[in-house]
């Protein structure tokens, strides 16, 4: 799921961002997407009942909600002040497409 909403970022929203003088936004966003795809594919090969994969986890689950808050203090924002409802609400859309085709639904299945 999530990294199908992260693609969807990536080629949605940032593209946006980036297209209103938020380069240095976007990539700050982009390069812990790309951190966290590569402990992602780490988690995937360790044994989930390991310590290594705890601690692993732990610090994967604070950089995302680390990455989520700077999404909303520094994303959000921007994205509200540069684009209209009718532009927001189109972007939405077309990042539930992006989610749904790299294999994530509203209700979570697959």
């Amino acid at each position: 799921m999530l990294k199908a909403h992260e693609a969807a970022e990536e080629s949605v929203v940032y593209p946006a961002i980036r297209s209103v003088g938020g380069e240095s936004v976007a990539n700050q966003r982009v390069a812990e997407e790309k951190e966290a795809e590569t402990v992602i594919a780490g988690l995937e090969k360790a044994d989930p009942a390991s310590s290594e994969f705890a601690e692993k986890f732990n610090k994967f689950h604070a950089a995302v909600e680390k990455h989520a808050s700077a999404e909303e203090s520094e994303v959000f924002p921007l994205l509200s002040k540069k684009f209209d409802n009718d532009k927001r609400r189109e972007m939405g859309s077309e990042l539930q497409q992006v989610e749904q085709q790299h294999g994530w639904t509203p209700n979570g299945r697959h």
